[in-house]
């Protein structure tokens, strides 16, 4: 909710905003039910006169009806920004994001290989595909012959929904339907067809891990859990719960889904098994069974027997 007009200066032009805020919530939000408790809200603080002591200090205001916001609806997409006027433009966060692209490698902070041949991939953006594309073929291709992968999307805030679909199917079957689906008040879309990738596919038969935290939202907290939904990895979080924004306004822009799957039932014990044995090749399925486990992976060795 981008604050057109987010400068009143009485309490009746406050109280104007805020009505006309609530107008554009309940005709446009995704999900009526939870537009309606965020049109509650607002209207209730209009009857309560709630605001006034930032009439004169919009950017106050959006910070406040932010936080309220999205406490009363549950939504942590919603936000409000002031967007300044002719003789003091606010900081275009967005536009700013986007020329930092290069700068930060088009959202790849860290790709390696970690001990027993695991990659390691961080994502802390999802920038627009086609200007990530050249970046993130590189970054698949060093670990494209890994034995298992690290998927680290701590301090992701989202991006570009078609960068988080070929991120999500790189680990997923391509022959199977896509485990997100879009919906709005006009009805569910049809699901998508799989990306075609431009790196090689990874594949399903090799472990994942997957590390999220608080600033995870939105497309890579879509992308998580989509991932474990399909049984394709095994998420490791931070204490603080999911979907838990810490109100301060997401880094990024955008997402894929206001839906999230929930999480599936333990992986099955016949899939992204390590392996066992003694000698080298041995030692090293150990090391890659023990770097896996530290990072919240627990499949069962061969045998049934935990690593």
């Amino acid at each position: 909710m981008h604050g057109d007009g987010l400068n009143p200066r009485s309490p009746d032009e406050l109280d104007a905003m805020l009505l006309r805020a609530a107008e554009l919530l309940e005709e446009r939000h995704v999900v009526a039910e939870t537009g309606r408790r965020g049109v509650g809200m607002l209207r209730t603080a209009v009857a309560q006169q709630r605001y006034r002591e930032h009439a004169e200090a919009p950017v106050a205001l959006a910070d406040a009806l932010t936080s309220d916001l999205r406490l009363a609806s549950g939504d942590n997409h919603l936000f409000v920004e002031h967007l300044g006027d002719e003789g003091t433009p606010a900081d275009d966060w967005i536009e700013r994001w986007r020329q930092e692209g290069p700068s930060r490698n088009w959202g790849i902070s860290a790709v390696r290989l970690l001990p027993g041949n695991i990659g390691y991939l961080k994502l802390t953006s999802f920038y627009t595909y086609a200007l990530a594309v050249d970046t993130l073929r590189a970054a698949m291709e060093l670990v494209r012959h890994s034995d298992g992968l690290v998927l680290d999307l701590t301090d992701n805030g989202g991006g570009d929904d078609e960068t988080a679909n070929a991120v999500m199917d790189t680990f997923l079957d391509l022959d199977t339907p896509r485990p997100l689906l879009l919906e709005s008040r006009e009805g569910r879309e049809p699901p998508r067809p799989p990306t075609d990738l431009a790196w090689p596919h990874y594949g399903i038969e090799r472990p994942l891990a997957i590390l999220i935290d608080r600033r995870t939202f939105s497309a890579p907290e879509a992308v998580a859990y989509a991932l474990q939904q399909e049984r394709r990895g095994r998420r490791r979080e931070s204490q603080r719960r999911r979907g838990e924004h810490d109100g301060r306004r997401p880094s990024t822009p955008g997402g894929v889904s206001d839906r999230h799957p929930q999480p599936p039932a333990r992986r099955s014990p016949d899939r992204h098994q390590l392996g066992g044995g003694r000698g080298p090749a041995g030692r090293d399925r150990a090391r890659r069974r023990s770097t896996l486990a530290s990072l919240g992976d627990d499949s069962p060795a061969p045998g049934g027997k935990a690593p």
